[in-house]
């Protein structure tokens, strides 16, 4: 009863309910594509769970990354001042702090679930980054979350082998160079 009250307030606050622990998990849908997300471990098999956080990479499209659940009272403050929402990705390892650059993100909001969420594209240098974190946080205009820790190392060096495996393989993945010599991916 308790967990259904819970659920029944969080949903009418405007965000989503976990009924189980988050996790980081990779889904690999075919061999030229997969994902790495921060999900419900209870949703894992859910043809349509909620990911808290995800990165997508594919041989064939560009590689994205979706932050969800942002505060949509900070986001539209920063938004009617003029400013430009960014979120970074921070990773601690051995205690030391470092955030990855800022991310100038596209916003949406996604009806189903009823929250606002950021979208960028990212490169392989990312996962380098979080490879050895013992943990990592998303910080930025409406989002300061810890991520957890469970399957984290495992996921991320798994989903890493795999994109860079599939982002070699054609000169197609985004650390290809673009065709018109410029230095911008």
């Amino acid at each position: 009863m308790g967990r259904l009250l819970l659920s029944a307030i969080v949903a009418l606050a405007g965000g989503p309910a976990f009924a189980g622990e988050l996790t980081w998990h990779f889904y690999k849908d075919d061999p030229n594509a997969g994902a790495l997300a921060v999900v419900d471990s209870d949703e894992i098999e859910s043809p349509e769970p909620h990911y808290p956080f995800l990165l997508s990479c594919s041989a064939d499209q560009e590689w994205s990354m979706y932050v969800s659940d942002i505060d949509h009272k900070e986001l539209g403050e920063t938004i009617a001042r003029g400013d430009q929402p960014t979120f970074a990705i921070a990773a601690t390892t051995a205690g030391k702090e470092e955030k990855s650059g800022e991310f100038f993100p596209e916003i949406a909001f996604g009806q189903m679930e009823g929250v606002w969420e950021y979208s960028s594209i990212w490169d392989l240098g990312l996962l380098d980054h979080l490879a050895g974190a013992d943990s990592i946080a998303i910080r930025g205009t409406g989002i300061s979350v810890a991520l957890p820790v469970k399957e984290m190392k495992a996921s991320i060096a798994a989903f890493k082998d795999f994109c860079g495996a599939v982002g070699a393989g054609d000169g197609e993945g985004p650390d290809a160079s673009p065709d018109d010599g410029s230095d911008t991916p």
